[in-house]
């Protein structure tokens, strides 16, 4: 009888923490939460490179290297338009400017993009997909594959996004070494084809992220951004 109890209580105690983990959000978010990154940029000679307050421009054997620092700030849930519902929404910062307001869902289990604004431009549009463009979830697991279409190219974007999970390994960035999902992105954008890399880190967030634009097959830009420093609200 002893022996049945023990097992009893082992078998309670695995099932309320796996119970308690599958119960854990992916990531809580509060107003005023604050990622900071260091932006990386390399391009081949003659490339047009970011300017402004605050970026390090250096020449390279292969072209020109540009470095910034940039803020991802979570600015609550607002409705980027009349006619859409509540979105998490983000404000990147750079050089104490908003350059870009990014539209997300976080929900517990799952995260959808949904669309962005550039600040840095008069009367920008907010553009937002016609349906949410899945990222990551729970559910996934390790070689997991989708497509995604959206948009009809008028009242919203038209593109095709093909997502790939590679699992979680350990990401060592500035802010320090995280166990991070790895989901792997490609699509065009017009002739260009881009593929980006982002690392998340549950309860976290995005702690890295790699972009590189091709051009028949050619590599033409690439962009890291990698966590310093994570700042709860």
């Amino acid at each position: 009888m002893k022996a049945r109890s023990s097992f009893s209580l082992t078998a309670l105690s695995l099932f309320m923490t796996l119970a308690l983990a599958q119960g854990e959000a992916l990531l809580n978010l509060t107003k005023g939460d604050t990622w900071e990154y260091l932006v990386t940029v390399e391009a081949p000679h003659g490339a047009s490179m970011p300017a402004g307050k605050g970026i390090t421009i250096k020449k390279t054997p292969d072209g020109v290297r540009a470095s910034f620092k940039k803020s991802r700030v979570y600015a609550g849930k607002t409705k980027p338009k009349a006619d859409r519902g509540e979105l998490d929404t983000f404000q990147m910062v750079r050089a104490g400017k908003i350059v870009e307001f990014e539209f997300s869902d976080f929900q517990k289990d799952a995260i959808y993009a949904l669309g962005s604004k550039d600040t840095t431009k008069k009367e920008s549009p907010v553009l937002l997909l016609n349906q949410p463009l899945l990222v990551y979830s729970k559910a996934n697991k390790p070689g997991d594959k989708w497509e995604i279409k959206s948009g009809d190219g008028k009242s919203s974007p038209l593109f095709t996004r093909k997502f790939r999970i590679f699992g979680e390994e350990e990401v060592t960035v500035p802010a320090g070494a995280f166990k991070a999902v790895r989901i792997v992105m490609t699509g065009f954008s017009g002739q260009t084809e881009i593929k980006r890399t982002v690392w998340f880190a549950k309860g976290t967030g995005f702690v890295k992220e790699e972009k590189t634009y091709y051009s028949n097959s050619k590599r033409l830009i690439n962009q890291t951004m990698e966590l310093t420093k994570l700042t709860k609200g």
